[in-house]
């Protein structure tokens, strides 16, 4: 069994500690720990009384961001049959951001549905992302 933390880089030292003593120890399970890049900073500079935790990490995975072919198979189970130029617009526009990918195409699907459209264009994506709030990054 594994137990994952998302936003764990908002946790404080001692959240983090009982994290790993109530989930590795007693419950002979994994812990996943998800956030953001502070997170290994976080860590990594935690009080000598602290370093447990940093001692029992198996693997520490940074990803970059959402892959072009990672867009595609997500675009596929979300809405399968769309169209690779419709892809890599929508994955252009949301910048590697897999949040972003996501509620573009979500959104480009309602936008289909209250137009009663069935094919899929440039207009509509550009339109449902019109309505997301972006990083201008």
């Amino acid at each position: 069994m594994a137990v994952i933390l998302d936003e764990t880089d908002c946790l404080k030292a001692d959240a983090l500690e009982f994290s790993r003593r109530l989930v590795y120890d007693p419950g002979r399970s994994g812990l996943v720990l998800i956030g953001l890049p502070r997170l290994a900073y976080a860590i990594q500079n935690l009080k000598n009384d602290r370093r447990q935790l940093e001692s029992r990490i198996g693997i520490y995975l940074p990803l970059s961001g959402l892959t072009k072919k990672d867009a595609a198979k997500i675009a596929e189970s979300l809405r399968g049959g769309v169209d690779k130029d419709i892809i890599a617009a929508i994955y252009k526009m949301a910048k590697t951001d897999a949040r972003q990918f996501v509620k573009i195409i979500e959104r480009h699907q309602d936008v289909m549905a209250g137009n009663k459209l069935e094919t899929v264009s440039a207009d509509v994506v550009e339109t449902a992302a019109a309505h997301i709030i972006k990083r201008w990054s």
